[in-house]
């Protein structure tokens, strides 16, 4: 029974080690002043608001999807060739 004791203190002891690791690495990821959170802050209002200016954009958005039609047409007609000349080609099957 000293043994079960002995392992369910090592448990604990662990348990309470991985506890104190993980609060220190969270107070370490926190900003140490309240200017490093300001700057914090700002860079990612203006990395949404950059984001934000990059979804209203118009011109590429239409040219992406001008490209992505014409490719779905050539690939369109591709697989359409390719299929009749495999149909072609096995019909000796039937």
């Amino acid at each position: 029974m000293s043994r079960m004791a002995e392992k369910w203190e090592e448990d604990r002891q662990h348990r309470i080690e991985l506890e104190f690791a993980r609060a220190e690495g969270a107070l370490e990821a926190l900003p140490e002043s309240l200017v490093e959170s300001h700057e914090l802050i700002r860079s990612l209002q203006r990395q949404v608001s950059e984001l934000i200016a990059h979804g209203k954009a118009r011109g590429p958005k239409w040219q992406e999807r001008m490209w992505a039609f014409f490719f779905g047409i050539l690939a369109s007609l591709f697989a359409t060739v390719v299929w009749t000349r495999l149909a072609d080609a096995l019909s000796f099957l039937y």
